[in-house]
């Protein structure tokens, strides 16, 4: 992926440019959301931020990997919370309150309404931070990435999602397309032992599987196309690859799996045309891993009522 610049950096690493678009994809969309990477996909359409720069990852000093994106729009979400407008936690939809669905976003003061709302709250933490003598971290700025213990504690989802997903990226390509099959089984896809297995006949595709409809009854056919790249998205001529593949297995639909993203133009060309193509990106991958409890593990941990004890 090409460097983006510092400028476009700062604002993805601000929550201050993820307001109102989050809102607004919320109102548009029914108020309710039930995940992030369904916010993320429509984000481009609402912000100004391309989708290769919402998928930008950048190195801290300590050597860390991290996708500024991510740090605005989960602090945004955050804020959004403290101030009223929206309610999320962990497997949960993001939903507006009725605060957050009667919001005249083109009237919003940012400043007024959002940020003094929720600067108590901060102050707070702030204060609590110092009594712990934790703030010499907060204070350094030696991490260019800006993130402090107050902002790291928030961001525990993540951590757990990239250790996740890295063990994915780390697989051998043909460990991982048996992967995404397997996973595609535990979904209740039924996998074609022939098709997409046996390479000299695969037809350009890494599996074929039946997907019964309970309510009608109906079979339908689907090939399955995986890529597991790093970094680089997914572009428009690998999803005309697999569309020319459902073809020539006469197929419904298709499955593109990756590690990584799609560009904006593999979205269009996935929605256009007559056969169409779902799109599971890494972020999702690791979704449905957690969902269908895939080649993972449930850890159970407790944490303090922070209303309770702030109170």
């Amino acid at each position: 992926m090409e460097e983006v610049s510092q400028e476009t950096v700062r604002k993805l690493n601000e929550e201050y440019n993820f307001f109102k678009p989050v809102l607004k994809i919320l109102q548009d969309n029914g108020g309710e959301l039930d995940s992030y990477s369904q916010l993320d996909k429509l984000m481009p359409q609402y912000s100004e931020f391309t989708e290769e720069e919402i998928n930008f990852k950048k190195t801290s000093r300590k050597g860390n990997d991290y996708t500024p994106y991510h740090f605005g729009r989960n602090f945004a979400i955050k804020n959004l919370s403290i101030a009223g407008y929206l309610t999320y936690s962990r497997n949960a939809p993001i939903k507006l309150t009725q605060k957050g669905l009667d919001a005249n976003i083109e009237l919003l003061d940012i400043e007024k309404d959002i940020l003094e709302v929720v600067k108590p709250y901060w102050d707070k933490k702030k204060k609590e931070a110092k009594n712990n003598k934790n703030l010499s971290e907060v204070d350094s700025g030696e991490d260019e990435d800006k993130e402090n213990s107050l902002r790291k504690k928030y961001q525990n989802d993540l951590e757990w999602q990239n250790e996740i997903l890295n063990k994915v990226k780390s697989l051998e390509w043909d460990k991982f397309e048996s992967f995404c099959r397997g996973l595609l089984t535990k979904m209740g896809f039924e996998i074609d032992s022939i098709k997409g297995i046996r390479k000299s006949n695969d037809g350009g595709i890494d599996g074929f599987g039946y997907c019964l409809d309970n309510q009608s009854l109906k079979t339908t056919r689907v090939a399955v196309q995986c890529k597991k790249y790093s970094d680089n998205p997914v572009g428009s001529p690998e999803i005309n690859n697999l569309r020319g593949a459902i073809d020539t297995h006469r197929a419904e639909y298709g499955i593109f799996i990756t590690t990584s993203y799609f560009s904006s133009e593999a979205i269009r060309s996935s929605r256009e045309g007559g056969t169409p193509i779902t799109l599971i990106n890494g972020e999702e991958l690791v979704s449905l891993m957690v969902k269908y409890k895939y080649k993972v593990y449930e850890i159970p941990t407790y944490i303090p009522d922070e209303e309770y004890f702030n109170d």
